[in-house]
């Protein structure tokens, strides 16, 4: 008799489980991804807070004389390195292949290299926003 109660309850419940479980209102956790953006936000802060020290930090490099002079030397040597990287046929190749193109409009049917032309767009809008008045 006993088992034959059970058996009644455990049907009924399988049942009705499936509506209840429609019925009810479901339960809201936290998202998972706010868990794994937080350590990423806070690295972020800290380095929002260590761009701004470099600005600090590059004026003072100009006021000392030797910290100016080698300052001037190094960004030398990125500008000759910079050239002779973007002269570079296979770079450039490369750059176009990846989207990145940066090549000079040297004729008017090749055109300029999609990041010139994205940068061109970006300073336009710039010069849009900053030749408009303030209200």
């Amino acid at each position: 008799m006993w088992h034959d109660n059970l058996f009644l309850i455990r049907h009924m419940l399988f049942l009705v489980l499936p509506l209840l479980v429609q019925i009810l209102p479901p339960v809201y956790t936290a998202d998972p991804s706010s868990t794994y953006f937080t350590p990423a936000l806070a690295h972020l802060e800290r380095a929002l807070l260590r761009a701004h020290l470099l600005r600090y930090t590059q004026e003072a490099v100009m006021r000392h004389p030797r910290l100016r002079e080698l300052a001037v030397h190094w960004w030398s040597q990125q500008a000759v390195e910079g050239a002779a990287a973007m002269a570079d046929e296979s770079v450039q190749r490369t750059a176009d292949k990846l989207g990145f193109g940066y090549t000079i409009q040297e004729s008017p049917e090749r055109g300029d290299g999609k990041l010139r032309v994205h940068a061109r767009k970006i300073i336009e809008s710039l010069k849009g926003v900053l030749a408009s008045p303030l209200n």
